[in-house]
């Protein structure tokens, strides 16, 4: 099992461990059998996409700058 890193406001990292699989395995595991069927998913919402965009990009960033960047996500509607 690998891990994944997060850093928090302070500067301080800190690793989570992935267990059975990654975030991302439990995102298709519950997302594919909605898109199968043609249902929305009644958990997640344009808003949450939205802001997983925006981690994405702050992810990105922080890679490519080498440092923690702020990471503002979108406003619910």
């Amino acid at each position: 099992p690998g891990a994944a890193g997060v850093w928090a406001a302070d500067g301080d990292a800190t690793a989570l461990p992935c267990v059975g699989g990654t975030g991302y395995d439990g995102a298709i595991d519950h997302c594919l059998p909605g898109i199968e069927r043609g249902v929305a998913s009644d958990i997640v919402t344009m808003t949450d996409g939205a802001r997983a965009v925006a981690l994405v990009e702050a992810e990105r960033e922080s890679i490519r700058e080498g440092h923690p960047v702020a990471f503002e996500p979108a406003e619910s509607s």
